[in-house]
Parts: C-alpha cells; sequence; structure tokens
C-alpha cells in the first residue's frame, strides 16, 4: 500500500471506531457515576488516579455530571492543549482533583497539522483523530501524550504502599503489562487488584494467569476462582465475610454446592460496592 492509501484507511478507521464509541450514559445511576462520586466522598490526602485505555467519553461524563473535579493533561477550554510539564507536576494539584489518564488516547483529542496535540470537540480539516495505536510519531515533542500517560502509571505503581484495582482489564496489552509487571518488582510494597470478568480459564485471560503467576503482588480475581500471592485456588462458601456487610450480588454462594462466585469483575457490581462505600444505600428505598 502507498503512503496515502495507509493515510487514509487510517482515517476511515479512526472514523469508524469514534461512531462505534460515541455514546452517552443514559442516565446518572450508571456505575460510572457511582465511581465518580465515590473519588469525592471524602478529603483526601492523595488523589485518585483513575486509568484508562477506553477512547470513550464516559469518563468525563459522570465526573462532570456528579461534580467531581479532575485533571487530565489538558488546559484551556476552546482547544485545550497538552501541557506536558503540568502531567509531570501533577503533584503539586489539590488532592480532591481526581487525575484521568487515557493510555490509549480519546475521541476529542486533535492533531493539528500534525503537530499540535489539543483536546476539542470541534473536527475540522487540519484535524486528525489522535487514537493508539495511530499518530505514534509527530514532530512537535519527544513525549506523545501517550508515553505521558504510561509514565503516570509506572510512577503511580513505584510509589510506596500504592494500591490500584483492576476492572474489565484482560491484560491484552503487552507494553502496560511489562509497566505493571515490571513495576511491582521493583517496588513490593505496591500491590495490584484485578477484577476479572467471567471464569479465569477463559482464553482471553492466559497472560493474565502468567502474570499473576510469576508477580507475588499482583492478585487476579476472576468470578470462579482467583489467584493470589502466587496460589491458585477456587472460591468456596467458607470465603464469605463475617464481619462487615457487602452488598448484594458481590459474592453468590449455592446453597446446595456451596460453589462461590465474586463477582467484582463485573464493573455494574463494582459499582454498587463503591456507591456502598461512599454512604450510597443499594436501592432507592430508605
Amino acid at each position: 500500500m502507498t503512503e496515502s492509501e495507509l493515510k487514509s484507511l487510517d482515517e476511515d478507521i479512526c472514523k469508524i471506531i469514534s461512531e462505534e464509541v460515541s455514546k452517552s450514559l443514559p442516565d446518572k445511576k450508571s456505575p460510572y457515576h457511582n465511581l465518580a462520586i465515590w473519588t469525592r466522598s471524602v478529603q483526601r490526602v492523595k488523589p485518585v488516579h483513575l486509568f484508562t485505555t477506553n477512547y470513550d467519553l464516559l469518563a468525563e461524563q459522570a465526573l462532570e455530571e456528579s461534580s467531581a473535579p479532575y485533571f487530565d493533561g489538558f488546559i484551556g477550554a476552546r482547544k485545550a492543549f497538552f501541557d506536558l510539564g503540568a502531567v509531570e507536576d501533577e503533584g503539586l494539584l489539590p488532592p480532591r482533583w481526581t487525575r484521568l489518564w487515557k493510555m490509549h488516547g480519546s475521541l476529542n483529542w486533535r492533531l493539528i497539522n500534525g503537530k499540535s496535540v489539543v483536546r476539542s470537540d470541534e473536527k475540522t480539516e487540519d484535524q486528525s483523530y489522535l487514537i493508539y495505536p495511530s499518530h505514534l510519531k509527530y514532530d512537535q515533542s519527544r513525549k506523545m501524550p501517550y508515553l505521558a500517560m504510561l509514565d503516570r502509571l509506572k510512577d503511580f505503581l513505584l510509589n510506596n504502599s500504592s494500591l490500584l484495582f483492576m476492572s474489565g482489564y484482560s491484560f491484552g496489552d503487552e507494553h502496560i503489562n511489562d509497566i505493571i509487571c515490571r513495576s511491582l518488582e521493583t517496588n513490593p510494597s505496591a500491590h495490584v487488584f484485578a477484577f476479572l470478568f467471567g471464569s479465569l480459564d477463559s482464553p482471553q485471560y492466559v497472560q493474565a494467569r502468567e502474570c499473576a503467576l510469576s508477580t507475588p503482588n499482583l492478585s487476579i480475581l476472576a468470578f470462579d476462582k482467583g489467584i493470589i500471592g502466587r496460589i491458585e485456588g477456587e472460591w468456596s462458601g467458607a470465603d464469605e465475610p463475617t464481619s462487615f456487610s457487602l452488598p448484594s450480588g458481590v459474592i453468590n454462594i449455592d446453597a446446595s454446592t456451596k460453589a462461590c462466585e465474586l463477582k467484582l469483575g463485573d464493573f455494574m457490581v463494582l459499582g454498587n460496592l463503591l456507591k456502598n462505600l461512599s454512604g450510597g444505600a443499594e436501592t432507592d428505598e430508605l
């Protein structure tokens, strides 16, 4: 294929991706909103960091509708520009501001004339989508937004006693896996809990299993079993906590077989747990 054909193909693919994932949350009862409200529910000494590989704007919608302030690396209103210095010095920002790091780009990131990166809802002829893995090279900076976002993940995991909870990530991205595992090896005081949707034996979780079996401070929690401290085992009814209550649906136990499911890998269930932790009732009835 010629250079022009590849460029045209890239633009068509990005356009299709944009059309497919340009959705809005239906209401303010979504797990995204539960997450957003949880981020501002208490006065924090350290800020919450949200890392996502999604292109969509659902996290932004939920944070804004929940009046939860956040910083995503861009500064401005009309065509917000990417500020690498502010990203690297984000520790100077108020801890009540959530940090939102979009490691694979975003639907509203634009590359203008192949040089400047902006965040804008406008789409003009001189702009192109900035969605990974497109536009991995441009001549404005040696540190493009993707690398800056990955640096945030690495720096977060290298902090003393850092704790990262993961939902919906299947460990299918080698570059992210490498950052997670190497950072955890370097910093044994950090820990990652990865909640997986479905069975641990699913083919898409081969890499997740490999990472957990070689990294003591990476715990994998699927519906049917988990890997904790490099030890794999199935959940059982005896694992149900008795010292505190959990929202319904987090742990499901079959009364006859005692088979146990841990459903935190379901983002809706995780959202309900965050709602419970931030003081919300499980239902609208009091």
